[in-house]
This record gives C-alpha cells, sequence and structure tokens, in this order.
C-alpha cells in the first residue's frame, strides 16, 4: 500500500517526502548550485530545492506495469490513478 503512495507522490508532485536525509539533501544542493545560479534561482535551500523538483519532473520519466491481483490492491490501486 505505501508503495502505491510513493508513486501518487511522484507522478502528482516529483516530490517523496523523507526520501532523502538532510545530509544527502546538502550533498545534491552542493553539486547544483552553479547550474542553479546559471538558472537564475537564488542561492539558498528553497530555491535550490525548487530546482530539483523542477529538474526531477523535467527528466523523470515512469513506466508502472503491474497486474492487481485479488480485490483490496485492486481497490487501493483505482484510488491512486
Amino acid at each position: 500500500e505505501r508503495f502505491i503512495v510513493y508513486i501518487n507522490d511522484m507522478l502528482s508532485s516529483g516530490n517523496i517526502p523523507d526520501l532523502f536525509t538532510r545530509e544527502e539533501y546538502d550533498a545534491i544542493f552542493g553539486n547544483l548550485r552553479g547550474p542553479a545560479k546559471a538558472a537564475g534561482y537564488m542561492d539558498d535551500r528553497e530555491s535550490l530545492f525548487e530546482f530539483f523538483l523542477d529538474r526531477v519532473r523535467r527528466n523523470l520519466h515512469m513506466i508502472l506495469c503491474h497486474s492487481p491481483v485479488g480485490d483490496a490492491f485492486r481497490i487501493r490501486g483505482r484510488k491512486f490513478p
């Protein structure tokens, strides 16, 4: 069930809460600081996170194939179209 919530979050916003630790975000932001500045984003955590999500939304492509076995999984799957 939690898997469907993660997929729904990724498809609707490009963000899965608590996917990365603060240290992992610091490393990601360190790598994105130059490209973000070049794209006109400010050098703060909020702007870098916005730049990161914009890149995720633009570049991430997902293909999800599954066979809903059983009624419970099929019903839950319908809740997260």
